[in-house]
């Protein structure tokens, strides 16, 4: 798997998807059905973030799929 295509809030009309690093993201950006509020913390594995999707509150997880072996793809 690959990054998600995350876009930030500001580019809305625009149909184009890209993919991001995670130290692109941040508040206001759109991840799939996702509003990403801030960055909860980091770790040797990855990055947490709060997002909203509608009323619900979510915690995202990104991996970096380059730097770790198979295991990421099944986290």
């Amino acid at each position: 798997m690959s990054e998600p295509a995350v876009r930030p809030a500001a580019a809305k009309g625009r149909r184009r998807r890209h993919h991001t690093s995670v130290s692109q993201i941040g508040p206001g950006t759109e991840v799939g059905p996702y509003m990403v509020e801030r960055r909860l913390g980091a770790g040797g594995f990855g990055t947490v973030f709060l997002a909203r999707r509608g009323e619900q509150l979510h915690a995202l997880k990104f991996l970096s799929l380059k730097d770790h072996s198979g295991w990421a793809e099944r986290e």
